[in-house]
This record gives structure tokens, sequence and C-alpha cells, in this order.
């Protein structure tokens, strides 16, 4: 089980590298980074499928955001897949110059960027 992550980027170039290194597929969509920023959730390796991030609500303050974002886990006796499983939910904040994020869930802080 991998620690709970999470990144903000307020560039292009920082998501783009972000994107590559922590979710390596797929093209990452377009982002107006004169209004927003991203910030990328990652829940951290986990041994079956069945576990969700679900983003709900952003607060901003000055530079940073606190993201308030649910994770769900699979219940006892759910069939899940059998495979290693990394969840992530990556979100556009309607913020320019992101660079710090704080991650809250249940109340409690879940991670803090570094």
């Amino acid at each position: 089980r991998g620690p709970a992550r999470v990144y903000a980027a307020s560039s292009q170039a920082e998501a783009s590298q972000l994107w590559t290194t922590l979710i390596g597929s797929m093209e990452m969509p377009s982002v107006d980074f004169a209004k927003e920023s991203v910030v990328f959730l990652m829940m951290g390796m986990r041994s079956t499928g069945g576990y969700a991030v679900v983003p709900e609500s952003v607060t901003a303050k000055g530079d940073g955001v606190t993201v308030t974002a649910q994770t769900q886990s699979p219940a006892r006796g759910d069939i899940v897949t059998q495979a290693f499983s990394a969840p992530y939910a990556v979100i556009a904040v309607s913020r320019a110059g992101v660079h710090s994020a704080v991650w809250v869930s249940a109340g409690e802080v879940v991670a803090k960027t570094q």
C-alpha cells in the first residue's frame, strides 16, 4: 500500500512532466494555464481493483487550494480485479498559479504538496 500524494501544476511544462511521470498513458487534456491549474490526487498502490478517488469540491486561498475528495474502497466480499491498481483523479481548478494543494477526505488531511 503506497502513500497517498497530491501534486499541483501551474504551467504546461509542470503538468506535462507530472502527467508523464504519474499517469504515463493517454494524452493529457488541454488546460488554459492563464485561468487554471491542475491538481493530481494519487491514492497510492493498492493490491486489487475496486478503489477510487472522487473529487467533490475545491476551495482556494492565495496560491494554494484545498481539494475535498473521498476515497472509495471495495467492501468485504466484493468481486474485484486481482491486479495491482493505483487510483487517481486529475482535476483542473479555476485558479491560475496554484503552487500548493491539500487533499482532505472526511475532515482529515490525506496529503499535502511537498
